[in-house]
């Protein structure tokens, strides 16, 4: 999959200096307050590889205010996962008043031109209300298949998807009878026949997102693409929103699918570390954040959308409670896979997992959790005193008495957390994964060195003696082993249950628990 991993974008709309590095493959999910810039990114890069000029409206009103750098101009600078160059495009005033002409250079030094983009990289298709139709509709019949065969699949599949999440009656078909400018038509139950763009913003939309999902599900092109929606969730119920945000974890496994948006529905609680907050500072300029929304079971999210915590438990059928961060981001991971090699039934996106922000504050954070719903929990705890003196508070009280109580024991082990249950090698290669990352002249830990240290301890006494010895070894380095850092490596990583085999029994048992209170 070639997709886009980093995007530098200067003196754009409300975006001054925008420094993003962190661009996944699958789906990316950009949230914040209305005129946060959130969808001034995605016209960043489109601009990039679509558009041949800007406005001079389209230029940051917020350079008097610039953090480095002085340049003026618009600059867009992409990198991909598959290229070592930086690609480039600067927008220069012209002759032509009010317009801003693309420059484009690669590495600092090398000018290529729009054909390169179009035959080197992915198509980028922009969906927005906003947005120029006509151009979109030119990219996606670059796509669409000659042959008979996939030509046919592809419009049974738009049809297919038209109806089954945007409950439409229209059928579309490709209308080739000008040559040089082809149209995508709808016909009505009343067989009233019409050009796309004619249509109202969300029947296009609905149109558009079914084109690249029969495209991209059905892998019909060979030129590939990444896909950026504005506000997919418009004019969509819940139950529409849920089989799209399916469709797109699905594209997601192809491509680079980048979504903005204001719905809870669309946040990935598998791949949380794909979501990102769009914010602007005091002097107005766009940025972001990869922690503050995420604190807190999602506080500041939630309060930019308007919800409480009860809301969003409605988006999942069952509730696991677990103590910190660590769980939170693993869990999901590790019930994805259970459910894709058939071990469990229940699909992760069914779950909404709940950090009670550590073992002191558990007990008092699900008595508050229980007042708010009425639906059963599981509350997974460590094996360790604090864990176990939850649980004893926990069963002592009649309100909990339905609620499954899990605390996974470790063979060997006296007392043990999640980390532990981590298949030994795969945990010794996320350790120098991550001191690989942070120690530029870090030298593997050898095997033997990491089993004298490991000693069936409980994890959080072996961080201290890899810290100890990391330590010793380069004295001039942050040593610490930051948890949920390495919790980012190990799920990263994580493809089979045999790296957490001695796990799958509590997760069944959870399974039978929530089955037998359906």
């Amino acid at each position: 999959m070639s997709y886009i991993s980093s995007a530098d974008i200067y003196n754009f709309k409300s975006i001054t200096e925008f420094q993003f590095n962190v661009l996944q493959p699958g789906l990316n999910v950009f949230i914040g307050k209305n005129n946060s810039g959130k969808s001034n990114l995605i016209e960043a890069i489109n601009a990039f590889f679509n558009r041949s000029n800007l406005n001079s409206d389209e230029v940051s009103k917020s350079l008097a205010y610039q953090k480095d750098t002085l340049e003026s101009n618009p600059i867009i600078r992409l990198k991909f996962n598959n290229k070592n160059d930086v690609y480039e495009a600067t927008f220069k005033e012209t002759t032509e008043v009010g317009k801003l002409s693309k420059s484009l250079i690669k590495d600092k030094t090398t000018t290529f031109t729009e054909k390169e983009i179009k035959k080197g990289f992915p198509r980028f298709l922009y969906l927005s209300k906003n947005d120029d139709i006509e151009e979109v509709i030119k990219l996606i019949f670059e796509l669409v298949p000659n042959a008979e065969v996939s030509y046919s699949k592809v419009l049974t599949n738009v049809n297919q998807f038209m109806g089954e999440i945007f409950d439409s009656t229209y059928k579309i078909y490709f209308d080739y009878r000008d040559s040089s400018s082809p149209k995508i038509r709808l016909i009505d139950e009343y067989n009233d026949d019409s050009m796309l763009e004619n249509k109202s913003s969300g029947t296009q939309m609905a149109a558009l997102m079914s084109l690249l999902l029969a495209l991209g599900l059905n892998d019909m092109t060979d030129k590939g693409f990444i896909i950026a929606i504005d506000e997919p969730e418009t004019s969509l119920h819940i139950g529409a929103q849920k089989k799209l945000f399916h469709f797109f974890k699905e594209l997601g496994k192809k491509y680079q699918v980048i979504i903005v948006t204001h719905s809870l529905i669309f946040i990935d609680k598998t791949r949380d570390e794909n979501v990102y907050l769009i914010e602007r500072d005091k002097l107005g300029r766009t940025n972001f954040s990869l922690k503050k929304h995420k604190n807190e079971n999602w506080k500041n999210l939630r309060e930019i959308m308007g919800a409480t915590i009860s809301d969003s438990l409605l988006l999942g059928e069952y509730n696991i409670v677990v103590e910190g961060r660590t769980e939170q981001m693993l869990f999901p991971k590790i019930l994805e896979i259970l459910f894709d090699e058939g071990k469990i039934k229940l699909d992760a996106s069914a779950f909404n997992f709940i950090s009670g922000e550590g073992s002191a504050k558990m007990e008092p954070f699900i008595s508050i959790l229980k007042d708010k719903i009425e639906l059963p929990l599981c509350i997974f705890l460590d094996n360790d005193k604090a864990g176990l003196k939850t649980k004893t508070q926990l069963e002592k009280k009649n309100k909990y008495d339905n609620d499954l109580k899990v605390i996974p024991e470790k063979d060997g082990y006296s007392e043990s957390e999640i980390e532990d249950f981590l298949e030994e090698n795969f945990l010794y290669e996320c350790i120098n994964k991550y001191y690989s990352k942070y120690i530029t002249s870090f030298q593997e830990i050898q095997k033997e060195d990491f089993l004298k240290i490991r000693e069936n301890t409980k994890f959080n006494v072996f961080v201290q003696k890899i810290e100890k010895m990391i330590s010793d070894l380069y004295p001039e380095v942050n040593y610490e082993l930051n948890k949920v850092a390495l919790g980012l490596i190990v799920k990263e990583n994580l493809n089979s249950s045999n790296q957490f085999i001695e796990l799958i029994p509590y997760f069944t048992k959870v399974q039978n628990h929530f089955k037998n209170r359906r």
